[in-house]
């Protein structure tokens, strides 16, 4: 009995020795497939954020565009805003000069008018300029000769001449002048 109940432990040892041995083998082929799972993940992981950091560069650089083309807008419209801001103040200042200056010229010009008093001359104080004396002189241009010219090929041309200067001309132009007629 003995020997019976020593076989009997000697076969369960080995049931369980081969039990251990197919878990651990189970086991390692257990971890295996998870570290695959774990790297291939890894790997997705790693291709999904690549594509997510390019995706991000690539709407960073459209939003920078946008929003360099909408400060050089709005660059753009307050500076023509300011532009016109300054044209109306300046429009403003000469109107308001132009209304100042009209206002004292009525009390100037009613400051200088003369009452008029019934039975009383009052002398006027303003200013009149003395009478220009606009020396008319009549010029009478020179007369005109026309001397018909025959030309090489047999056609006549008139050509104009100016006739003698009359005296009181040619006392007023420089000597050349009058030789070279």
């Amino acid at each position: 009995m003995r020997a019976l109940e020593e076989q009997k432990l000697n076969q369960v040892k080995a049931i369980r020795a081969r039990g251990d041995q197919k878990k651990s083998a189970y086991s390692l082929e257990v971890e295996q497939q998870v570290r695959r799972h774990d790297l291939a993940l890894s790997q997705q992981h790693g291709q999904h954020m690549m594509m997510l950091n390019q995706q991000y560069s690539t709407q960073r650089g459209v939003l920078e565009h946008q929003a360099n083309s909408l400060v050089m807008e709005f660059q753009h419209k307050k500076a023509h805003e300011d532009m016109l801001m300054q044209q109306y103040q300046l429009q403003r200042a000469m109107h308001d000069s132009q209304k100042q200056y009209e206002t004292e010229m009525g009390v100037i010009k009613e400051q200088a008018s003369p009452i008029a008093i019934p039975g009383m001359h009052v002398a006027q104080t303003s200013y009149q300029p003395p009478p220009t004396v606009i020396a008319t002189h009549s010029y009478q241009p020179p007369m005109v000769v026309q001397q018909p010219q025959v030309t090489a090929n047999g056609y006549r041309s008139l050509s104009y001449v100016p006739a003698v200067l009359p005296a009181a001309m040619s006392a007023a132009m420089p000597a050349r002048v009058i030789q070279a007629q």
